[in-house]
């Protein structure tokens, strides 16, 4: 966790990448699709709002192309 956040409360964005039937999320970066867990961390649908380190990354790689 951040140095910033003394209390561990601030979720990280993962960005969202698919959708099951049931209304879970899975992130860009898992290796296998499976839902985020909500409790830990949240998702977004904006590039801008992803604070996940391997999803910047992979965004990021994605815009070089």
């Amino acid at each position: 966790m951040a140095t910033d956040d003394p209390y561990h409360d601030r979720k990280i964005y993962h960005r969202a990448a698919g959708f099951n039937e049931r209304g879970g999320v899975s992130a860009l970066c898992f290796s296998r699709p499976r839902e985020i867990n909500l409790r830990v961390a949240s998702w977004t649908i904006r590039d801008d709002a992803v604070t996940c380190p391997k999803c910047r990354k992979i965004l990021e790689a994605m815009e070089g192309e």
